[in-house]
């Protein structure tokens, strides 16, 4: 199973299976790879190869620092550059970071990594600025507050699939605020 972000490219072979399994991402996905130690997972990431047997990892490819992003959910990954230099191998709750310059591993202690592909955002006292950028990322909602103090407010609650309007009306009766929206922006403002 693969699921794609939006504004990520996804491409195979039409052999996809026969003799390989290798794929081309450009953006952001989420792969769950049934194992076949005969038949390793590519997936081409730019600069970066991320080999599986069998696992369930997310891999970005667009970020700010121009470096490959993988998580691994489940099972095992090896990620490597084109020049076979770096190398390393991401065990489960990991995150890897290569580029062409450096390498990194960290244990993830995001609990919204993966809220793209599930929708559900969890929060115990983050300020609403990171809340939006998140809202962003995730649900593709423009928020800007015409009081940057508001981006300060403290939020904690979850969002779990919520629609917009729903999501604003929360937002704004938590914190005694009013929205308007221009277009598919959503202004908010101190009552």
């Amino acid at each position: 199973m693969i699921k794609i972000n939006r504004n990520s490219e996804f491409s195979y072979r039409a052999n996809y299976g026969k003799h390989r399994r290798d794929v081309r991402l450009t953006g952001e996905a989420f792969f769950e790879i049934s194992a076949d130690a005969s038949k390793p997972f590519i997936a081409d990431a730019g600069n970066v190869k991320v080999k599986v047997v069998g696992t369930s990892f997310n891999v970005i490819t667009k970020n700010a620092e121009s470096a490959v992003e993988v998580y691994v959910k489940t099972g095992k990954v090896m990620l490597s550059d084109d020049s076979g230099s770096q190398s390393m191998i991401l065990d489960p709750g990991f995150v890897g970071t290569m580029d062409s310059k450096i390498s990194g591993k960290t244990i993830n202690n995001n609990p919204n990594y993966m809220s793209w592909n599930t929708g559900l955002l969890i929060y115990s006292g983050q300020k609403l600025d990171i809340v939006f950028n998140d809202l962003k990322r995730d649900y593709n909602m423009d928020i800007i507050a015409d009081d940057p103090g508001i981006l300060e407010y403290l939020w904690t609650s979850s969002i779990d699939n919520l629609s917009h309007d729903k999501i604003i009306r929360l937002i704004c009766g938590s914190f005694n605020l009013s929205y308007t929206k221009d277009g598919d922006v959503y202004h908010l403002a101190k009552k």
